[in-house]
């Protein structure tokens, strides 16, 4: 899950100064609550208790090679207005965000579903440390308890789909979403970070370190330069490469603002569905490949402090 959901925050409304024309923005300001709801909906279904539940948001990253643009297409495909057509382009720019980071992440975190408990863990609270990080370095104050109103997903088309395809009720996907925002605030606060690494010192019900990685003041210190470039492979391909928080930026930036405006000129009936296809190709929101699940990942930093700067 990275970014951090209030950095989804962050990424989708500063994408509103790159929207081309006034017509999307205008249509996008007056459904503003139903946008910042899409920008953090892929991960809602994580923090659900029950396995059925959370392996939603496991299909919509395609952690199987699965195509992650099926329920975007299937909303589109119904020539969404309004509120509908808000919440799956901020859906599509959380995809876009999690299409350039995460395989970056991957590689200086570890597999976040790794099949060894403890390399499982251990990948998971720096995936979560780092996404943290992130969050604090950009400077972000957006957050979900202030932006994401989970009863705006009532009626959507999304809900019905998800719903459908999934055996799950409308008020079971926004119970979720109101845990997902109840969770975030928890985050922010320092002295529910001292109980909960209390509590894990204990084992007393706490028992997965991988937690801490959620809090804000797990992070000491952040990333002071964004500029910094730095040396990474590709989890899949092990290929070397090089970049910078702010190059990765741009470029989610640059493909969000293309996928939002294939989606809006489609339900517009603009251009055709093969048009839609190639400039939302449906690309794994882990290893921002095509038909490459997450167990595909082989090369990670095997660091003990992953900070890229």
């Amino acid at each position: 899950m990275v970014p951090k959901e209030n950095t989804h925050l962050f990424f989708s409304h500063g994408l509103l100064e790159d929207l081309p024309g006034d017509e999307l923005l205008r249509e996008l300001s007056w459904n503003i609550d139903a946008y910042y709801l899409g920008a953090v909906l892929p991960d809602s279904f994580y923090y659900s208790a029950e396995g059925a539940v959370a392996s939603i948001s496991a299909f919509i990253h395609g952690k199987d090679g699965n195509p992650t643009n099926t329920l975007i297409f299937e909303v589109l495909d119904r020539a969404p207005r309004g509120a509908d057509l808000a919440l799956i382009l901020g859906f599509i720019t959380h995809c876009a965000l999690d299409i350039v980071f995460h395989p970056v992440i991957y590689y200086l975190s570890g597999n976040y579903y790794d099949p060894d408990p403890e390399n499982r863990s251990r990948a998971t609270y720096w995936h979560r440390h780092l996404e943290t990080g992130l969050d604090i370095a950009l400077g972000n104050t957006l957050r979900m308890h202030a932006l994401v109103r989970p009863h705006v997903l009532k009626g959507l088309i999304f809900e019905g789909l998800v719903s459908r395809h999934f055996n799950v009720t409308g008020s079971r996907i926004r119970g979720t979403i109101r845990k997902q925002v109840l969770l975030n605030r928890v985050f922010e606060s320092r002295r529910l970070y001292r109980l909960a690494r209390l509590l894990l010192r204990r084992e007393f019900i706490l028992t997965d370190p991988a937690l801490l990685g959620l809090f804000y003041a797990d992070v000491k210190h952040p990333c002071a330069n964004l500029e910094q470039r730095f040396s990474y492979q590709d989890p899949v391909s092990g290929e070397d490469l090089e970049t910078s928080v702010f190059a990765l930026m741009r470029r989610a930036r640059t493909l969000a603002a293309d996928m939002m405006e294939a989606a809006h000129l489609y339900a517009r009936g603009r251009i055709p569905r093969d048009v839609l296809a190639d400039r939302i190709p449906g690309l794994s929101l882990d290893t921002g490949r095509m038909n490459t699940p997450s167990s595909t990942i082989r090369y990670t930093a095997q660091s003990t402090h992953p900070e890229p700067c």
